[in-house]
């Protein structure tokens, strides 16, 4: 163990020569040139030499089988990540002038990431390559080819970025505004890709979350309503049933699912059209606040069911914050949320009863699972998920049913996909991929408004993601296969920890498909 440390040690201090020998080579030719290409072209191309770098260096250990993964692979990490991270966060520090602390901080925190992701290898080589490197390298590859798409549109790339961080410091709060509104999309992003993940780790595919929030929403506004009930009783009533509610409208393809054969997404996809119909239809007629309004919308709930707002929270602790975004404490039940989650499915019965299914139903049928009431079981799990978006939009946000503000709302159920995508349906990585598609959000908004590129760029990034994302798992499923089997023709033994590492058991390739055989 002490060897394999040295020769880590010397392989991150040679990528420590070797980046900084390679950014001043760059620099120099740009002086040479007399038409410097600034800091963020240099960071981008730096970006993609040490990906190849690293990829390189992982294809030649695991064809050789000579080597230990730990330590070429190290090497690629640090110039792949680290040092496209310094130039970066110093691109960033460049184009906002005022936020010069982004250069001093910058600089070790970005050579910790690839430090850290190198030392990894050593423990856990096999789970880098199967759960960090795919999203890293689809977010990098998405981000190279927004670059080549603003190229293609006639826009400049760098500027374009100078134009966006200097426009998001504007304004009364500045940065905090946007940190407030990367928290607001957060939230519901966060709680349907647990409710996706979950059905995942089944071999299920919820895309089913849509309708699954709509009468979640629905159901907790009715309850809200009811006038006369205590608050403390009130609220978790009113969650309560719109949490239910979601798990019976995620439970009825379940069980459709497990008793008739019925493919679970053509169920989810059909059902989401019928919650719509039947909402509008409930607060239109039955549950309409008043019969000569012309929207849509049920009575407010109670005033005891209004839940506070972030700001109101961070004014208890003397910090300013934007009181017109609607980020709310519904934002920490979700984080809460996502640590329950983890602990069911990786640390009860029931959870490694779902997550067996997902693996081989036929060997989990045979270990005496039932495999039936697994299928029945996530997909009520995962409804209940979606449903817990009633706390934020209903009891955070609106204070009642609004129809048309609900349509647009579900439309994160979609969302949703993408973020159990890229968290490789992990609970840690749904966090991560949850605050990472809502900055992406923000940055729509802020690229159309301070460079007048259209905001749909950000939807072409947000499917270029998931398709460079299904191809990476595959790519590095295949490579830790490789990996494995060069261990087992050196005569060396395959590590324990790779692929389990953080509770992570290597999910199959077919997960990203519908009703594949695991997540």
């Amino acid at each position: 163990m002490s060897r394999t440390l040295g020769r880590q040690a010397l392989a991150l201090a040679g990528c420590l020569v070797v980046g900084t020998l390679g950014r001043g080579l760059v620099r120099l030719v740009d002086a040479l040139a007399g038409s410097p290409l600034g800091p963020g072209t240099v960071g981008a191309l730096s970006l993609v030499a040490g990906f190849a770098v690293a990829l390189a260096a992982v294809r030649a250990c695991v064809r050789t089988g000579r080597y230990a993964l730990s330590e070429p692979f190290s090497a690629g990490l640090a110039i792949g990540v680290g040092f496209p991270g310094l130039l970066a966060v110093r691109a960033v520090a460049a184009a906002a002038a005022s936020a010069t602390w982004l250069t001093w901080l910058g600089w070790p925190a970005a050579l910790g990431i690839g430090v850290a992701l190198g030392l990894g290898c050593v423990a856990a080589p096999e789970f880098v390559l199967t759960r960090l490197l795919a999203p890293v390298c689809a977010v990098g590859c998405a981000a190279l080819v927004g670059m080549i798409c603003l190229a293609l549109m006639g826009y400049d790339p760098v500027a374009a970025a100078h134009e966006v961080v200097h426009g998001a410091q504007q304004g009364k709060w500045g940065l905090r505004d946007d940190l407030g509104y990367i928290l607001y999309n957060a939230t519901p992003l966060l709680l349907t890709g647990l409710a996706v993940a979950s059905a995942f780790r089944t071999g299920l595919f919820n895309i089913g979350g849509r309708g699954q929030i709509l009468v979640s929403c629905l159901a907790c506004a009715w309850v809200g309503a009811f006038p006369g009930l205590p608050g403390f009783l009130h609220l978790p009533l009113a969650v309560g049933s719109g949490v239910l509610a979601g798990a019976a409208w995620g439970a009825i393809p379940g069980l459709l699912k497990a008793w008739r054969g019925a493919h679970e997404v053509i169920i989810t996809i059909m059902m989401n059209f019928v919650a719509a119909a039947l909402t509008g239809y409930f607060c239109t007629y039955p549950l309409k606040e008043s019969a000569s309004s012309l929207i849509p919308q049920t009575a407010p709930i109670s005033e005891s069911l209004h839940v506070p707002r972030l700001a109101e929270l961070l004014k208890r602790a003397d910090i300013e914050f934007p009181g017109y975004v609607q980020a709310n404490v519904s934002l920490l039940v979700a984080l809460l949320l996502a640590g329950a989650v983890y602990v069911f499915l990786w640390h009860t019965r029931w959870g490694y009863e779902l997550r067996a299914v997902g693996l081989n139903p036929s060997a989990a049928e045979y270990g005496g699972i039932r495999v039936p009431r697994a299928i029945a079981m996530a997909m009520a799990l995962s409804g209940a998920l979606s449903g817990a978006c009633c706390l934020d939009f209903i009891c955070g946000q609106k204070y009642r049913y609004m129809h048309d503000d609900a349509m647009a709302y579900s439309e994160n159920g979609f969302l949703g996909i993408a973020v159990a995508l890229l968290g490789q349906n992990h609970p840690a990585g749904v966090v991560a991929a949850a605050f990472f598609f809502a900055f992406l959000v923000r940055l729509g908004g802020l690229v159309e408004f301070h460079t007048h590129v259209p905001k749909d760029l950000v939807l072409v990034l947000q499917a270029v993601i998931i398709l460079f994302l299904i191809v990476g798992n595959e790519v590095f499923r295949r490579l830790a296969e490789r990996y494995r089997a060069s261990l087992v023709r050196s005569g060396r033994s395959v590590p324990a920890t790779g692929g389990s590492a953080a509770g992570a058991d290597p999910a199959p390739a077919s997960a990203a498909a519908p009703g594949g055989g695991g997540a």
